[in-house]
């Protein structure tokens, strides 16, 4: 854990795909070992298909004991990476240790992964692929013992502006029964930092407009919740079809802590109230979901009690 909070000390609150790296290799040796631990008490299939696209797969984790059951509650997690980057397992045992802590704890998990910017995807396809994603659990997760009414979906970073963008394009509505009971928004960026020459080639290529300043004035998903908002024009409020969420590290990277702050200002201007708000003591943007289920430090431990409390609120 010590090279851990070497990196993390560092850091601080700057990032760059180098310190993504360093903790991945800070953390993969301690999530090897841990997840030893679940070898007999969780199962695990892998790459199912989602969709047409090599990048539509979800590996469930389902609790050992789970052949015939139907009832077990359901967390989805939707990684990050930036729009061009990440997967299911970016180690042997990253992002497996949330499959395997939720599942050790009596959730059937389900860890998805979607089209990328600068490879097949193009904006809206992450929004797409979120809808895929649910109506793939709705339709099949009994058969791993889940409930397809008790659902509650994770998206971190990346992962979750497609969630976000899916929910505020509509993508969402109108299903019976719901396909989720409520999202939490790990460190999503809801606005994009358009100052950087790279990034911006980055988000043209997603977005497929070469022009940088339309990208949160039209794209992003305080741009979306904006046009929600507005919807037909009407005076009358509208109510959002499942409850938002939001947790972001101590330590969050500006691109993620800007646009959350600016989403949690126009959600209290809209509905009059403000949206729940955890911050993850001692993480950035990434070291909770690396770490998750490194119970033995204080400040994993409280991270998976924080998020088990928000999924079990959602549920009821």
């Amino acid at each position: 854990m010590d090279n851990v909070q070497q990196v993390l000390a560092k850091a601080g609150n700057s990032w760059s795909q180098d310190i993504a790296i360093s903790l991945i290799k800070a953390y993969e040796p301690l999530q090897a070992q841990a997840n030893k631990r679940y070898s007999s008490d969780v199962k695990t299939e892998k790459a199912i298909k989602y969709g047409p696209d090599a990048r539509h797969r979800i590996d469930v984790y389902s609790p050992a004991g789970t052949t015939g059951a139907k009832s077990r509650p359901v967390v989805v997690f939707i990684h990050g990476g930036g729009l061009v980057t990440g997967d299911n397992d970016v180690t042997p045992n990253i992002y497996g240790n949330i499959g395997n802590y939720f599942a050790s704890r009596g959730y059937v998990t389900c860890l998805a992964t979607y089209r990328l910017a600068l490879q097949t995807g193009h904006h809206p396809n992450g929004a797409e692929d979120v809808a895929s994603i649910l109506k793939w659990v709705q339709a099949n997760i009994a058969n791993y013992g889940g409930d397809d009414a008790k659902v509650v979906v994770l998206g971190q970073s990346a992962g979750g502006v497609h969630v976000l963008s899916a929910l505020f394009m509509g993508y969402l509505d109108n299903h019976s029964p719901p396909l989720m009971r409520g999202f939490i928004s790990l460190s999503a960026p809801f606005t994009m930092d358009v100052s950087n020459p790279k990034r911006n080639e980055q988000l043209a290529e997603w977005f497929q407009d070469k022009d940088a300043s339309a990208y949160n004035e039209r794209y992003t998903p305080l741009a979306l919740f904006r046009q929600w908002c507005r919807g037909d024009g009407s005076d009358s409020k509208k109510k959002l079809p499942y409850e938002i969420r939001l947790a972001i590290g101590e330590y969050d990277m500006t691109e993620a802590t800007d646009g959350t702050f600016a989403f949690v200002n126009e959600y209290q201007n809209y509905f009059g109230r403000l949206p729940l708000l955890e911050v993850l003591k001692g993480h950035n943007h990434v070291s909770y979901s690396f770490g998750l289920g490194l119970d033995e430090d204080p400040i994993h431990e409280t991270v998976g009690k924080a998020l088990l409390r928000h999924i079990e609120e959602l549920l009821q």
